[in-house]
């Protein structure tokens, strides 16, 4: 009785958690939004900003709570690791720790689907990076499909490893309430990684019969913040863009 009370409290003090991370985490991203908010192109009417106000009052606590509940999850798998950890070396459950193991997941887990993103979509940080590109080179080249894939993969074992020790260890000890436990929480995210996983498209080689030389070698600039009246071919003063 007496250990199944201090296990519900550790779950209780771990779930505070977890919240709590999550919380600080949503409260940092609103408060960047906010005070990094930035436009271009003409001003727009106040009245227009009074009418739509509201919407991105909602849209901006939209965005809020669905950034609440990704956080929790993530620093929900830095929790199950550390209680696994408690299980199999019979460490005494302190809040701090379970804490700093929810913070630590959140970041682990945002590093690397960020790494992903900018090796193989970077225009998706671009369209809303607000410093300079120049400082996330470093961490491009040295970016490749093999490292982002090993480092995916390092995450994952530092996920499943203390799962499968903590279940060999509740096996042992024939506490099979507590494997079951074990089981399917570490199998939630793994379900959601397969189901969200998505394969990586392999460029296609189009036209392969056709000689090199004859094919037409174009190149499209397209941009969406250049004024028309600004081009050289359009009039303006300066001969920069003739054509």
């Amino acid at each position: 009785m007496n250990a199944g009370h201090h296990s519900g409290k550790a779950v209780r003090h771990s779930l505070y958690a977890v919240l709590l991370v999550a919380a600080c985490v949503v409260l940092m991203l609103v408060a960047k939004s906010v005070m990094d908010f930035s436009r271009s192109g003409p001003q727009i009417a106040e009245e227009i900003e009074r009418s739509y106000l509201g919407y991105a009052i909602y849209a901006l606590a939209r965005l809020g709570a669905w950034a609440f509940v990704i956080t929790a999850l993530m620093a929900t798998t830095g929790v199950f690791v550390y209680h696994c950890l408690v299980a199999v070396f019979h460490w005494r459950y302190r809040w701090l720790l379970a804490l700093g193991a929810a913070g630590l997941a959140v970041g682990l887990l945002t590093f690397a689907r960020f790494a992903h993103v900018l090796l193989y979509w970077p225009g998706g940080i671009m369209a809303s990076f607000n410093y300079r590109p120049s400082r996330l080179y470093p961490l491009w080249e040295m970016l490749t499909p093999g490292r982002v894939a090993t480092l995916e993969w390092a995450v994952a074992l530092l996920f499943l490893a203390p799962a499968v020790l903590a279940l060999i260890v509740c096996v042992r000890r024939k506490a099979w309430s507590a494997a079951g436990w074990v089981v399917g929480l570490a199998a939630l995210p793994m379900v959601a990684a397969v189901w969200l996983a998505e394969a990586e498209p392999r460029p296609a080689v189009q036209g392969a019969a056709i000689d090199a030389a004859a094919r037409p070698n174009i190149l499209m600039i397209g941009s969406d913040t250049l004024r028309a009246d600004r081009l050289g071919v359009n009039g303006a003063a300066r001969p920069l863009t003739p054509r």
